[in-house]
């Protein structure tokens, strides 16, 4: 008989992250910079759609820099193009002929205040 790990503490876990999304404004999630892909879950990046997210990459005194410079452009990238998606949902409706520039000039403006 296969031993079934999963349906035990990791659905518990699930389900109790479902319960507590909707009480939950942002997510932080700690990686480990050796391998970001791999440490990261997909069951917590499906639970947490839609909420705004931190990743943290630890233990990055072990990783490789060219590496960690390479998935910190892969997510750079992502955010660029989460951050655009939500930008044009909210105001393509408001300005449609002055939406890309208007997407640029707030682009701008956000990321000097980082």
């Amino acid at each position: 008989m296969p031993i079934q790990w999963f349906p035990g503490h990791m659905h518990a876990t699930r389900k109790a992250i479902a319960e507590r999304m909707p009480e939950i404004d942002a997510v932080i999630e700690l990686l480990d910079a050796r391998l970001p892909g791999s440490s990261a879950n997909p069951l917590l990046a499906e639970l947490t759609r839609g909420k705004p997210s931190l990743k943290v990459l630890n233990k990055q005194d072990l990783a490789d820099p060219l590496r960690t410079a390479q998935w910190l452009a892969h997510y750079q990238a992502d955010y660029q193009a989460d951050y655009q998606a939500d930008y044009q949902a909210d105001h393509q409706a408001d300005h449609p002929a002055d939406h890309q520039a208007d997407f640029q000039a707030h682009h701008q403006a956000q990321a000097g205040t980082r």
